[in-house]
This record gives structure tokens, C-alpha cells and sequence, in this order.
């Protein structure tokens, strides 16, 4: 039989782990919004520049580099944008875990969190995104420039 402080502390776990699973959703719908937003937007990008006719070879290879950019930008930034999810995973298992342990009776053993390892891809997708949008609005700018000539 579990006394009352053990009990209130393994309520308190399980309402965490609760809390976790419905940020976790809420990410995840946030996530496919940002998919859909950043879809539009290249979308509103394409009908606004498909208009002009370019006649000049260096713009035309900066209207192509800038839809390239666009587009690395959003399948990086996606990607990355996916990485909280996937940590938000690997939270719930390690709570879960700790709380199966103390629930099967060892609630005296001092339990350590799993260590949440961040997959290399979302580091370079992270780096990738931050590079191409910034690449982006600087070749916007010289596009901008460059049509006004």
C-alpha cells in the first residue's frame, strides 16, 4: 500500500505526463499550420513573379536561385520545425518509463531522465533553414533592384 506522499507524487507524474502528450498534439497542429502558411506564402511568391516577363539571363538565374532558396528553406525549415515533436516524443517515453518503474513498486531507487539526443539532421536543417532565408531576403532585395534597372 502506498502511502499518501507517494501517491500525490505519482499523481503529480502522471498529470505531467498528461501535459506532455497534449503539448505534444498542440505541436504537432501548430507544425502542420506553419506547412500550410509557409506553403501559401510560396505560393503568393510565385503568382506575384510569375507576372514580369525577364528578359535579362542574370535575373532569370536570380529569380530561379530565389525560388531554389525558397524552396530549400521551406523543406529545411519544416524539418526543423518537426525536431520539437520528435523531443517531445522521446520526453513522454522517458517520463513514462521512470513512472512504470516507481509504479511497479522501486519508489525509493533515484531514476535519472534518458538524455534527449538531438538527431544531426535537424542540426543541419536548423543551420540550412537559418542560412536560406537569409540567402532569401538578400536575393529579393538584388531582384527587387535588379527589375527596377
Amino acid at each position: 500500500m502506498l502511502d499518501q506522499d507517494t501517491a500525490n507524487y505519482l499523481k503529480k507524474n502522471i498529470d505531467k505526463v498528461e501535459s506532455l502528450e497534449k503539448y505534444k498534439t498542440d505541436s504537432f497542429v501548430s507544425w502542420i499550420r506553419h506547412i500550410i502558411t509557409i506553403l501559401v506564402g510560396l505560393l503568393t511568391v510565385l503568382v506575384a513573379f510569375g507576372k514580369n516577363n525577364i528578359d535579362n539571363c542574370f535575373i532569370l538565374y536570380l529569380f530561379s536561385s530565389i525560388l531554389i532558396s525558397i524552396a530549400i528553406s521551406v523543406i529545411t525549415g519544416t524539418i526543423f520545425l518537426f525536431h520539437q515533436i520528435s523531443e517531445m516524443k522521446q520526453t513522454i517515453k522517458s517520463e513514462r518509463q521512470m513512472l512504470n518503474i516507481r509504479l511497479s513498486g522501486d519508489i525509493y531507487s533515484i531514476l535519472k531522465g534518458d538524455v534527449i539526443k538531438i538527431k544531426l539532421i535537424f542540426k543541419i536543417c536548423e543551420y540550412m533553414f537559418y542560412t536560406f532565408s537569409i540567402l532569401t531576403i538578400i536575393q529579393l532585395v538584388l531582384y527587387g533592384i535588379m527589375i527596377n534597372k
